[in-house]
């Protein structure tokens, strides 16, 4: 992580401990002095490239700076982020304006703000990187390219439009949610990470109304189907069809995914629209293993 430091030249003494200090957070830092005798123009140049080299800036003014142009330009400057704005100034009571911006009186709760701030300011610079990642990969980067990069499989890209901040529980245009793509593709890995992320284990894709649950039970795809009860889905959700995840697991033969089912106490006998049940769709198709697994039909 890098800050940009505008320093008095009457206060550079304060950059070498400063420096010291810094590195135990791992931060680096570009400088820039100025003088009273400095006019704004003859600093421009290195002005501009200081302040474009990082998202995060300490001012280190004395009392005499606070009527100069380049105080005024980089405070002003740094009101469209007051956040990441730090001074350290102790130099008696500081005028109202800079009230606007966390102030370290010394070093040490300079070093308090910077502990608190880190982790903070560290996921802004992964958001700004993924984005710049996204910008270099991809002509265009939607919610759709997210789905797209989904369903293809790519974990790195997957994390990239994470950490860029996307929605993690958006539909794609098909109606089809991130998790339910990568259920129905088997992307055992990248189920893990949207479910890191926040994805909702039960939602819905409304193309089919199925869940990932579903989707993976379907499909076969046996250790997702695991992953999901033990994350919490729900088993007796029903498809446009009326389906469970039992009862797609029967009816498309996945018997593996359907065992699963039965043993986490999925219900059986619950018939979907055309009044059809795992039970009975085991019976049609003589899934002998099925039967045997499941428990008594109620009388």
């Amino acid at each position: 992580m890098k800050l940009s430091v505008f320093c008095s030249e009457n206060k550079k003494s304060e950059l070498p401990q400063l420096r010291l200090a810094l590195d135990d957070f791992f931060i680096e830092y570009n400088t820039i002095l100025f003088s009273g005798n400095d006019s704004l123009d003859s600093k421009m140049s290195a002005l501009k490239q200081v302040l474009g080299s990082t998202f995060f800036y300490l001012l280190i003014p004395t009392q005499e700076d606070l009527n100069s142009q380049w105080i005024s330009f980089v405070a002003g400057y740094s009101r469209m982020n007051t956040e990441n704005t730090l001074f350290l100034y102790n130099e008696g009571t500081p005028p109202e304006w800079m009230k606007e911006f966390s102030i370290a009186k010394d070093l040490e709760s300079l070093m308090v703000f910077f502990k608190g701030k880190t982790q903070s300011w560290n996921g802004q610079i992964q958001k700004a990187l993924a984005l710049n990642t996204l910008q270099d990969r991809l002509k265009e980067h939607t919610h759709q390219d997210f789905f797209r990069v989904v369903n293809e499989g790519d974990r790195f890209m997957t994390s990239v439009f994470l950490d860029a901040g996307f929605e993690v529980n958006k539909l794609s245009n098909n109606q089809v949610s991130l998790l339910g793509a990568a259920a129905r593709q088997g992307h055992n890995s990248i189920a893990k990470i949207l479910v890191e992320a926040g994805a909702e284990i039960n939602l819905l894709s409304l193309d089919r109304n199925n869940t990932p649950l579903m989707d993976a039970a379907s499909n076969g795809h046996v250790e997702l189907v695991r992953f999901f009860i033990d994350n919490g889905a729900e088993l007796e959700i029903e498809s446009k069809s009326g389906q469970t995840a039992l009862i797609l697991a029967s009816g498309n033969g996945q018997i593996d995914c359907a065992r699963v089912l039965i043993e986490a106490g999925a219900d059986c006998d619950k018939k979907d629209s055309m009044g059809l049940s795992a039970r009975k769709y085991a019976q049609l198709y003589q899934t002998q293993a099925l039967l045997e697994i499941m428990p008594p039909a109620p009388e």
